[in-house]
């Protein structure tokens, strides 16, 4: 017997049943050592699922073992977990041998199967089984997806994609694929799509977020389309007749002197001081 029993009850007087399921009143006195021993058990098989507990098994098959096994699936039954490996695509948890249960995670609206990389080795995340589903859910996975940061680090962590716009899975990355679509590339058109590249770029707020247009980004690019892209580290053409253009010598622009009347600078570097670090995406 658990604590998720459907043979406990949250009404107290309720909790009537025959030893050692419950304790009904003027109960045999042999019964009460049954009905003490059933409530110190399952109270330490709750303790032991509440704290983390490393699995064995694959990286798509993990399983969890207690040294008692919990009687059944039940709804809602939350384990503290330790993810031995590194996951892939559309991974299972057995506990205790009750069945592989396929794990969940929260993604753009709706609980999906979780996609390969989305936690790493010696991860600790609760899992709650969901009847309804047939799966566990994991309770604490951090970001929203489609969310894009910068990271510092040479290899995106897992959760995350680097921006390169590389064709990616929309069966694997199904969360991921309802967020972008194919805004960013369409891939092969049919399993496939792409993710934004910002190789050298740096990315700009959509002008018209909100219903109405700034205006602020309207020259070289359409600033009112998400995933518009344009504008170039130099400009080549400068009209001859303009009159000196000078900017101060701590200025991004180079030289200091860039036109004058008569003269052109056929290149003309437009660089702000920049740092260069990975971008990535949320799956």
């Amino acid at each position: 017997m658990d604590i998720g029993a459907s043979n406990w009850n949250e009404s107290d007087t309720l909790n009537n049943t025959p030893a050692p399921d419950g304790a009904p009143e003027g109960m045999f006195p042999s019964g009460v050592n049954d009905t003490i021993r059933a409530v110190m058990g399952a109270t330490k098989r709750w303790y032991d699922w509440s704290i983390p507990k490393v699995t064995s098994g694959t990286s798509t098959a993990y399983t969890l073992s207690y040294a008692v096994s919990p009687g059944a699936l039940v709804d809602g039954m939350t384990h503290v977990v330790q993810f031995n490996a590194l996951n892939g695509n559309a991974p299972t948890l057995n506990v205790n041998s009750l069945g592989a249960t396929a794990l969940q995670y929260y993604s753009a609206g709706a609980w999906r199967a979780v996609p390969a990389a989305l936690f790493n080795t010696d991860t600790i995340s609760r899992v709650a089984y969901n009847a309804s589903a047939g799966a566990y859910r994991l309770l604490d996975v951090v970001g929203d997806t489609g969310e894009v940061k910068p990271f510092a680090g040479t290899t995106a962590p897992a959760g995350y994609l680097l921006c390169f716009g590389q064709a990616i899975s929309r069966t694997n990355y199904v969360g991921l694929f309802s967020v972008l679509g194919t805004t960013y590339g369409a891939g092969d058109g049919s399993t496939t799509f792409n993710l934004p590249d910002l190789r050298g770029r740096v990315a700009a707020g959509k002008d018209d977020m909100g219903g109405s247009a700034a205006g602020r980004l309207s020259i070289t690019m359409s600033g009112t389309v998400l995933g518009g892209a344009g504008g170039s580290e130099r400009t080549a053409n400068m009209d001859s007749e303009n009159n000196d253009v000078t900017v101060e010598s701590n200025s991004p622009i180079a030289p200091a002197v860039v036109a004058n009347h008569g003269h052109i600078h056929a290149d003309t570097w437009i660089v702000q001081p920049t740092l260069i670090l990975n971008q990535m995406i949320r799956i």
